[in-house]
């Protein structure tokens, strides 16, 4: 895997899609890996 450089430090601002389990910022309400909505 990559390593995200700016988000790493940040573990609280991170969660996973609901969907397809891909890490996303916790601010954003599409994923960006499967598009799918977040609720």
């Amino acid at each position: 895997m990559e390593k995200s450089v700016g988000i790493t430090q940040d573990r609280s601002l991170l969660r996973y899609c609901v969907e397809c389990g891909a890490k996303m910022a916790k601010s954003q309400k599409v994923c960006p890996a499967c598009g799918e909505v977040q609720t």
